[in-house]
């Protein structure tokens, strides 16, 4: 997919060679071109300290553009991945974030698909061999999807000038999982009005519209959802599934039999899962396909891991981190799955619904692995064949205070240090930089990178990151607004739900009605301490209809 005019092959290889002042320095490190030696030659696992929060993100980046391969970066929780992906994400747009799939164990008439879009737009690039960088969290990690050549058979390629049979593309859709609209309002969609075909995949920003001629493809292009106008003309375009799980003939008779298993082993009835049966029995929508993971034979079934090419390098944040909370998320589904199976939500085969952290260790010691700790610690998981050191700091605040960074810029450039500092803006470096010439000192405000920075010198440009950093022993380092300024790039303003949206443990009564956003409406019951596998921890009680209860862990309110 893309436009006409697009650049070859060899001109992009021509471009990922050349200069980059951001991350070139670290090439001037032995320890760093060892390790780019060793990844080359496969010698891994390898071990890595030294390297902190603050420039996690720099170091994955430099390794992604100078291997030219794709960096799965693996976390211990949501909240550091998606600070990882901002990171990476100021100094280039070769990178997504990986989220955790939401599971609905309840039926609802609707819910949002933002997070599920987001996974099918990483999984198309990665279908599509780009040499991106996706960071995920150990979460999203164990989370099964369908294999690869599953994804691939269900994803197909549209071109201009080629033959178009209409039925096969409406079945493509449906087997997708699109919906058909009259008129196309959001990612999921489809309509066909005569020879006009609009689409909305998860991989774009905009939709396409495919106009015939006869039963030929006259033209492809992006249109503006709002106004209907036309964008970019493209010669090709693929439409990959919009639903992560899909319902095919390949597995379905194996899918039905395992569902039945599972409802005669009951000795309950389980009206949901008895639809359920009907429905796929009957060929009819199933809004809720997550539920039917557990009963897709595993042969269909794989990680993210396998979406990698076989050079692909994965890159685990904090090892010892990862495998502790392996542990909790399995203590804290097991305590969920008790729950929903004295609720009649799930049934015995849930309780595989996502994989296990020890299932995935094998997989990913066959693969080229990095593990880093920001510390030099053993790791009973991984066995190095190298460890090398980054020593590592954080960059001191200034608080807009431009005398004290006089005094340490002179100080740095004396030593001859290779400064870089991201300003956030161009007006912003541009008066930066006016400020430091009037403190006599010399500095460079460069919008290309393609420049090679030498020992002394100053360079500004408009990137941003979240945190400064420092690379000791190579005299390298990188100063962010927040560092200069006292404050970071201001964030989007996200609209906050209002208080009576919001589940607050602090304002509740015992027997007050709350509404949480998944599982409805339920009445507070206190506070209730747990003792889940030898961890204590206080849990919000909610009482729903009949003898079902919820439990809200209040640590993570």
């Amino acid at each position: 997919m893309g436009p006409r005019n697009k650049p070859g092959l060899k001109v992009l290889k021509e471009q990922s060679k050349m200069m980059n002042f951001i991350i070139d320095p670290l090439k001037n490190l032995d320890s760093y071109k060892n390790l780019l030696k060793d990844i080359e030659s496969n010698n891994t696992p390898i071990s890595t300290y030294g390297i902190i929060e603050e420039n996690l993100g720099h170091f994955t980046y430099a390794l992604n553009e100078h291997l030219g391969r794709q960096v799965l970066i693996i976390t211990y929780d949501e909240v550091k991945s998606r600070a990882i992906y901002d990171d990476i994400r100021n100094f280039t747009n070769n990178v997504e974030l990986f989220p955790k799939r939401e599971v609905l164990f309840y039926d609802a008439d609707a819910f949002s698909s933002e997070r599920s879009h987001q996974r099918l737009s990483v999984l198309s690039r990665l279908m599509e061999n780009e040499d991106i960088i996706i960071v995920t969290s150990l979460d999203a990690l164990l989370d099964k999807i369908l294999i690869k050549s599953i994804f691939s058979q269900y994803t197909i390629t549209l071109e201009y000038g080629k033959v178009l049979d209409l039925n096969q593309l409406m079945s493509t859709f449906v087997s997708g999982g699109y919906e058909r609209v009259p008129m196309i309002e959001g990612i999921g969609q489809f309509s066909i009005r005569g020879g006009i075909i609009d689409f909305f995949p998860p991989h774009s920003p905009n939709p396409y519209r495919i106009e015939l001629f006869d039963d030929e493809i006259d033209s492809i292009r992006t249109f503006d959802i709002s106004t209907q106008r036309s964008l970019d003309v493209v010669d090709r375009v693929k439409i990959p599934p919009v639903k992560e799980i899909l319902i095919v003939e390949e597995f379905k008779d194996s899918l039905i039999k395992g569902l039945e298993k599972d409802l005669k082993k009951s000795n309950d009835r389980h009206e949901k899962f008895e639809h359920y049966l009907e429905l796929l029995k009957e060929n009819e929508f199933i809004p809720n396909r997550d539920l039917l993971i557990p009963y897709i034979s595993d042969e269909y079934i794989s990680s993210i891991i396998s979406y990698l090419k076989t050079n692909a390098l994965i890159f685990i944040d904090e090892p010892k981190r990862v495998d502790e909370r392996s542990r909790d998320i399995k203590v804290d589904f097991n305590q969920k799955y008790t729950d929903l199976f004295e609720a009649k939500e799930v049934l015995s085969s849930h309780i595989n619904i996502n994989f296990e952290y020890r299932d995935l260790l094998p997989i990913i010691k066959e693969r080229l692995c990095i593990t880093n700790s920001a510390l030099i610690k053993g790791d009973i998981n991984f066995n190095p064949k190298s460890i090398y050191s980054f020593p590592s700091k954080s960059i001191p605040s200034y608080q807009s205070k431009i005398e004290l960074l006089k005094e340490d810029l002179n100080h740095y450039k004396y030593r001859g240090y290779k400064i870089i500092i991201l300003a956030g803006s161009e007006e912003r470096g541009i008066r930066l930089r006016k400020s430091l010439m009037d403190l006599n000192i010399e500095s460079s405000f460069i919008v290309d990178r393609s420049e090679e920075i030498k020992s002394g010198q100053v360079f500004i440009t408009p990137s941003s990151i979240k945190s400064g950093f420092e690379y000791s022993t190579l005299k390298f380092m990188v100063i962010g607004e927040k560092e200069i300024f006292g404050v970071g790039k201001k964030k989007a303003k996200i609209k906050k739900k209002s208080k009576e949206s919001q589940l607050s443990f602090s304002d509740l009564n015992i027997g007050d009605l709350v509404v949480h956003e998944n599982h409805g409406i339920g009445q507070y019951e206190g506070i209730e301490q747990l003792n889940i596998q030898g961890i204590k921890k206080d849990y919000l009680k909610i009482q729903y209809r009949g003898q079902d209860k919820l439990y809200l862990p209040i640590d993570q309110m």
